[in-house]
Formats: structure tokens, sequence, C-alpha cells
């Protein structure tokens, strides 16, 4: 299964569970920018947080391959974007 999240204009954010993998691809248009995956668990051990959200960006922040224009707003926002595309997949 796979769920995308756009809210991030032209920056397409992409989450996919394979077996007890998730795997989160960003595109910019729609050419394919950066692919990364980590265990389902990791993610479920962000659910026992008092703070999920901050766990779970902090996650992604430690996997994600950030670059390009933007500076670190437009990579907060592509975090976030990351986010919510795995808490819908997994939803």
């Amino acid at each position: 299964m796979r769920v995308s999240d756009n809210g991030v204009q032209d920056h397409r954010q992409t989450a996919e569970l394979k077996g007890d993998q998730i795997i989160v691809t960003s595109y910019v248009g729609q050419k394919r920018a950066a692919s990364y995956s980590f265990p389902l668990s990791a993610w479920l051990t962000t659910l026992k947080e008092f703070n999920q959200s901050w766990y779970q960006i902090e996650l992604l922040r430690s996997l994600a391959v950030l670059s390009g224009d933007g500076g670190a707003g437009q990579g907060d926002r592509i975090l976030d974007s990351q986010q919510r595309a795995i808490n819908r997949l997994l939803n």
C-alpha cells in the first residue's frame, strides 16, 4: 500500500509499507529525488512517547536527506509532509 501527501507544492512525499519496512520517497515535480527506508518497529516506538509528533519528526530527520533550495524551513515542511504520509498509511 502506498500513500502520498502533497502538503508541499510540487514536492510530493509518499510512504509505502513493504513487509516490516516503511519506504519514504520524495519527488520534485514528477522526478524521484530521494528515498529511504526504516523498520516499522521504529515508528511504532514513537507512538509510546508523550510527544509522539516530535519523536516522529526527529526519527525522520535522522534518516532523510534534505538538500536544495528553500533552506531549513523547506526541509521542515517536507519532513511534516513525510510524517503525514506515514500516519495516513498506518491509520
